[in-house]
């Protein structure tokens, strides 16, 4: 069954030059003492405009130090990350990150929130406030623009967090497992908004998960990938048709792309557990 490849998916075709080039890249995590850690190796993998991939695997795989140094958060041992063919040096507001825990500013409201990339880029105050009113309005979150964050549920954190992501017009958007801290109902609803916003605005994104079900549901291709170190495994094509809805996830190609990745996976759990046995 590993060996078994999906039919290629059909959206995004014709696109000619990747948004984004990962070449050779190794990253090992110093020790006081010792050789550290190898946490990737030799990673290679091409992301084309206006994709979402979704980086997908078991624990300690690497997923979120690649999306990390995809970023700018951290740095590459060896290798090159490569967007519009130019290295990736650092952190850009080309790149908007959203992350696992909320990293909302408690003491700003959620206007200031939104707005605190835009100022950093030195944008008019009054661009600044016009463009998180309309983004906070687009995302049903008008009401709460001068609330502060403890007054907001975890999935409208969320959504702030991912207005604030968008502020600055990025290219595009690295999303670190951002509905893990959500219960199911509030992940479900924010999936369907998340598909909302990039059917709209058509972000590359790089999405990393553990769950099977969300990175089948949004993306156009998923990377299973291997562990101990991180390596490239298998890339799967989810020629599923958009839009989606809930609805797709009782269908047959469905089913049959989820028992398949879901062996993929397991897999690659299986094979971490006896490396690290």
């Amino acid at each position: 069954m590993a060996s078994r490849r999906t039919p290629p998916s059909s959206v995004h075709r014709g696109a000619s030059v990747d948004k984004l080039e990962i070449v050779a890249l190794s990253k090992v995590f110093r020790a006081p003492r010792g050789a550290g850690v190898q946490a990737l190796a030799d990673i290679g993998l091409s992301v084309r405009p206006k994709e979402f991939l979704t980086l997908l695997g078991p624990s300690g795989c690497g997923k979120s130090t690649l999306l990390r140094i995809v970023a700018g958060l951290e740095e590459a041992t060896a290798g090159q990350v490569l967007k519009d063919g130019r290295e990736i040096t650092g952190p850009g507001a080309d790149r908007g990150m959203v992350f696992q825990a909320f990293s909302l500013f408690p003491w700003l409201t959620v206007r200031k929130n939104v707005e605190f990339g835009s100022r950093l880029q030195k944008l008019p105050a009054s661009q600044r406030t016009a463009r998180a009113r309309t983004l906070l309005e687009h995302f049903g979150l008008a009401r709460f623009t001068d609330a502060y964050p403890k007054a907001l549920s975890g999935g409208m954190k969320q959504r702030v967090a991912l207005a604030r992501a968008l502020a600055n017009d990025p290219e595009m958007l690295l999303m670190d497992e951002p509905f893990g801290a959500l219960d199911a109902q509030t992940r479900s609803a924010m999936q369907d908004f998340v598909l909302k916003v990039w059917e709209e605005t058509h972000k590359t994104v790089l999405f990393v998960t553990h769950d099977i079900d969300e990175a089948l549901y949004l993306s156009d291709r998923v990377l299973v990938m291997k562990t101990r170190p991180g390596r490239v495994g298998t890339m799967v094509d989810i020629d599923l048709p958009r839009p989606r809805h809930y609805e797709i996830q009782f269908e047959p190609r469905y089913l049959e792309l989820k028992k398949y990745v879901t062996g993929l996976v397991r897999e690659e759990t299986r094979a971490g557990q006896e490396l690290g046995g």
